[in-house]
């Protein structure tokens, strides 16, 4: 899918969007301003919420548009649409942790596993 139309964008600019509280999901922040920026696309946003919830049911009630992760916004239900993003922009980098003492052997096969697949 591609990234939305110009025209698309500016309706939904002019519905304006609900973000999550920068504060709450500074990653998130980051990720959205790096699509946007991308895109050449400055949303409006209208109103910040302190959860994913509570930013979806804003939404839902058709307060405004939204961007928010990729499978929060899957597990969401139907009340709303939505449309994946892509593009370069579109990706989140991701790692893995664990506890530093940690000497689980499953744990540690695991962590094996992943590192040997992600460098192939």
């Amino acid at each position: 899918m591609k990234v939305p139309s110009r025209s698309d964008l500016s309706t939904l600019n002019r519905l304006g969007f609900v973000a999550l509280s920068p504060s709450r999901g500074p990653g998130l922040d980051t990720q959205i301003n790096q699509w946007c920026t991308a895109a050449r696309f400055k949303p409006r946003i209208v109103q910040h919420a302190d959860d994913i919830l509570t930013v979806h049911a804003v939404v839902a009630a058709g307060l405004g548009a939204a961007f928010l992760p990729w499978h929060g916004v899957e597990a969401l239900g139907s009340s709303t649409r939505r449309r994946p993003l892509t593009g370069p922009a579109s990706k989140w980098p991701v790692g893995l942790c664990w506890r530093t003492a940690d000497t689980n052997p499953l744990l540690l096969r695991f962590v094996d596993y992943v590192f040997r697949a992600n460098s192939k």
